[in-house]
């Protein structure tokens, strides 16, 4: 198994900046850049060239040092990303609607992170983080966050309301002025009723005397709670305000908004285009307050969004980000090829996971964002082994041997007779399967990385272990010279725990004579459970499970790195897991079919080393 230590990778952002698009998706990366300093983490801000000059202004607005923008056509060849011993960053990509060549570019990268995004690649992104509620717009997230900014406040310190207007940072279309006109010229409100945010690009906005107009802000948590109503367009802002209790009115620069506002269920004056459209703005005011005058049972009357029971208002999206340590997902296990965002689409989403399909060899690859500290220390074994199994792994040492004898009776029936053969079993926990092995007459060691177990074998057990990682033992430890030297290396439950398992396949291949056997054990995503409830099977997979393979794909895998497959026994048949009426077939018929089929949850396989040209002595 691997190191467990990780380093805290880099973070980059990479919002959309450009004329039209507002500045949203910017102060996002501005105020995760904020968090990011506090808490030393290394942090950069990509955009495209031509913003580089405005998105550094808009970045010394924010508190921010404008040396951390840097233009994404110069950021593959950054400290950062291409650094020797860099760790692969994270590449946070708020850009609303991303490109096919936009994906690939930033997927090839580092780790890749979507927030919001709303483009026909959607789905391709490892890992998804909705700030904003979709409705049923381009599939799941992995994660919904609904800002939660503050309490509402309940005791208003005026008769009249207090209205805020915010249309953006950049308020392409003026909306600003437009509105505050009709609300002033309609004599809905009063100019000392209205706060507005300016700009932070463009011109000044020409407002009537006595409407208050205030700088951008970085937190507007204090000017939610001194207003009793927000009137902007759909975005993060006006679920903000839903988060802090008060009201939102809506007006739309664009169909597509408005069809985002509908579908979210806020109430709205419709989207502006052209002068048809702001006239009617007339109409639609007159009709949501026929009393003219602004009054709070009209706020009151204005619908009030749920985003969903699936999202969560507990977490904030910047401390989410900065807790990412991600592990896997980005090099497959198996065939060691890079996974390609656009073509290895992401088959299973949770919070914790994503289970991506490799495009080259088929294999699923987990993306763990999440990973803990010390995956394999003494709790491993113990509670959470009981939690899972009912016992702990000591409690389990007899019946785990007892299936031992089994695998031993099939290495036995691959191998042959020989005299006194090796073993090496890689992973060998508190080695229930060494001590088999050493009863059935093998001379054998093992490899760990709990010392707690390490210490087991050897002084209650009496078995030689290699302590540490796979790694450590076979590449740069006392294994690395070793060649031919065992007759049987096995892993039991092991392989889909490595990340690099197509080099350690390889370590195996030098250690094991031509003839020898490789076997091991795995779980199989053709098996019924992963058949019948795929969603189901892979939130229940265990979190370090880097890669999950089906039987039908080692053969040509195996054939790859000089083996051939001899046995293959489909293990992990649970009668209650099949579908009626093959649950009522009775148990011996149902286990033998389904062997057949190789439909069990779990599979072992035994291999055999076949000399290779290049093994061959010169």
């Amino acid at each position: 198994m691997g190191d467990n230590r990780r380093e805290s990778p880099p973070v980059v952002c990479v919002p959309r900046f450009s004329k039209g698009s507002g500045t949203g998706h910017i102060v996002r990366s501005l105020r995760l850049a904020r968090r990011a300093h506090d808490e030393g983490r290394k942090m950069l801000i990509a955009v495209d060239e031509g913003q580089l000059v405005n998105a550094r202004k808009l970045a010394l607005l924010h508190g921010v040092d404008p040396c951390l923008l840097f233009s994404l056509e110069a950021l593959p060849h950054h400290p950062v990303i291409c650094g020797e011993k860099a760790p692969a960053p994270l590449i946070v990509a708020d850009l609303r609607a991303s490109s096919a060549e936009e994906v690939a570019f930033l997927d090839s990268l580092g780790y890749l992170v979507g927030i919001d995004e709303g483009g026909d690649f959607r789905q391709q992104f490892p890992f998804l983080i909705d700030l904003l509620p979709k409705r049923k717009q381009g599939g799941k997230a992995n994660i919904g966050i609904l800002p939660s900014i503050g309490e509402v406040e309940t005791k208003r310190s005026s008769d009249l309301p207090s209205v805020l207007i915010s249309f953006g940072g950049e308020d392409p279309e003026n909306l600003t002025p437009l509105i505050v006109r009709l609300l002033i010229d309609g004599a809905y409100l009063q100019a000392s009723q209205i706060q507005v945010i300016r700009r932070s690009i463009g011109e000044p906005f020409a407002l009537p005397a006595g409407v208050k107009q205030i700088d951008p802000v970085s937190d507007p948590l204090p000017l939610f709670r001194s207003s009793d109503l927000l009137i902007s367009s759909f975005g993060l802002t006006a679920w903000e305000a839903v988060s802090c209790g008060i009201a939102v009115l809506l007006l739309n620069p664009s169909r597509y908004h408005q069809l985002l506002s509908t579908r979210s269920g806020f109430s709205s004056l419709g989207w502006v285009s052209g002068r048809k459209g702001r006239s009617r703005l007339k109409t639609r005011l007159r009709h949501l307050f026929p009393e003219r005058q602004l009054t709070w049972s009209g706020i009151s009357r204005l619908h009030i969004p749920h985003p969903g029971d699936e999202w969560s208002c507990n977490r904030d999206v910047e401390s989410l980000i900065l807790s990412m340590r991600p592990e896997g997902g980005v090099i497959c296990p198996l065939c060691g090829r890079r996974l390609n965002s656009v073509e290895s689409p992401v088959v299973h989403r949770s919070e914790e996971r994503s289970v991506r399909r490799c495009s080259s060899c088929g294999a699923m690859v987990l993306f763990d964002p999440f990973p803990p500290e010390n995956r394999y220390g003494e709790d491993y074994f113990f509670s959470e082994y009981r939690s899972q199994y009912g016992r702990d792994y000591l409690e389990d040492f007899d019946h785990i041997k007892t299936l031992s004898v089994q695998r031993l009776e099939h290495i036995t029936a691959v191998i042959g007779k020989t005299s006194g053969p090796r073993l090496l079993d890689i992973g060998c926990a508190y080695g229930p399967f060494l001590a088999a092995a050493r009863d059935a007459g093998f001379f054998c060691e093992g490899i760990e990385i709990t010392p707690g177990a390490v210490s087991y074998v050897k002084e209650r057990l009496g078995i030689p272990v290699y302590a540490g990682s796979v790694d450590d033992i076979l590449f740069d430890g006392p294994l690395e010279a070793m060649a031919a030297h065992y007759d049987v290396i096995t892993l039991w439950y092991v392989v889909e725990h490595l990340p690099n398992l197509f080099q350690v396949i390889e370590g195996i291949q030098r250690l094991l004579r031509p003839g020898g056997v490789f076997a091991f054990s795995t779980p199989s995503f053709r098996g019924m459970s992963a058949r019948r409830k795929p969603d189901a099977f892979f939130a229940a997979s265990p979190s370090d499970h880097l890669s999950i393979m089906a039987p039908g794909q080692v053969s040509s895998w195996l054939s790859r790195h000089g083996f051939r497959v001899d046995r293959l026994v489909s293990t992990g048949i649970h009668s209650e897991r099949f579908p009626f009426p093959f649950s009522a077939f009775p148990e011996s018929l149902l286990h033998s079919l389904a062997a057949r089929l190789r439909l069990g949850d779990t599979f072992e396989l035994y291999a055999t080393k076949q000399e290779r040209r290049h093994d061959r002595p010169k």
